[in-house]
This record gives structure tokens, sequence and C-alpha cells, in this order.
């Protein structure tokens, strides 16, 4: 790595592992602890986090409700049986579309929680459909001020 490189961090640790928690129905203290080792872990490497998100967590579930009628019914029954079957859903009863919808909604505020209390410098993103230009600006502003910072 260059010296005067930023990295920059894809959605791993919070999209897949946080979300993997979840389902597993981990302890929140948990899952903030994963989240800070993750940060400590990869701060030598003076990252920064694009995160693209949702205005808020109605838009996240009709967002997702979208996706889920492009992809059809087969693949919306597949993620209601992941979702029932897993421990969270198991605990909470989570069933069929309206389970997966719960579980967006506590997903989507959990990874809201954990970016609050990030150390990361980042750059939230939200709703870049149909905006992507404008996204592709606010990255190149926010990269350029993230190399500004560690230096």
């Amino acid at each position: 790595m260059h010296a005067d490189a930023v990295s920059v961090l894809d959605s791993y640790p919070y999209q897949n592992s946080v979300r993997i928690l979840l389902q597993m129905d981990a302890a929140l203290d948990d899952m903030r602890e994963y989240a800070a080792q993750v940060e400590t872990l990869v701060m030598p490497l003076r990252p920064a986090l694009i995160y693209f998100s949702h205005r808020d967590v109605a838009h996240a579930v009709q967002h997702s409700s979208e996706i889920g009628a492009q992809r059809g019914a087969a693949w919306m029954d597949y993620v209601a049986r992941l979702i029932a079957r897993c421990p969270y859903g198991e605990a909470r009863r989570l069933e069929g579309a309206s389970g997966v919808l719960a579980f967006i909604r506590d997903y989507k505020q959990l990874t809201d929680a954990l970016l609050r209390e990030s150390r990361l410098p980042r750059i939230i993103l939200k709703d870049c459909s149909g905006e992507w230009n404008h996204c592709y600006r606010q990255i190149e502003e926010f990269l350029d001020l993230a190399q500004v910072a560690s230096h």
C-alpha cells in the first residue's frame, strides 16, 4: 500500500457479517463489539467508508418489496423461509413477506445505530438511484477530503 493511499471499505462488515449475526439472534452488545473490533483492525489502513443507504426504514422496506416483485415469488419464498428458520425469525415468529419486511426494518435500524457509533471517516449516500452523477461527485469530494485528513 502506498503511504498516501486511502482504503475504501466494502459494505461487508455491515451488510453481510452484521446481517448474519442478526439472523443468529446475537446480542446487541456482541454485534457492537464485533463492529468495534473490525474498525480497530482496519484503522491502520486509514479507511474511508462509503455507505449506500435509504432515506429511512419505510423507504428501505418499500425498496425491498420492489426487489421482491422484480425477482419473483420463488425468490421471495426462499427469503421468507430463510428468515422464518433463522434463530432471529424463530424467536419472533417471523413468517412470509411480513416477516421478511420486519427483519429488514430491524436490520436497517441496527445498521443505522452501528453507523452512528462508528469511528470511521464516512459518507452515507441516500437514494443514489437515478442520481448517480450527484453521488459520484459526493464520493470524489469525500475521498479528496479523506486523503487530506490522512496526512
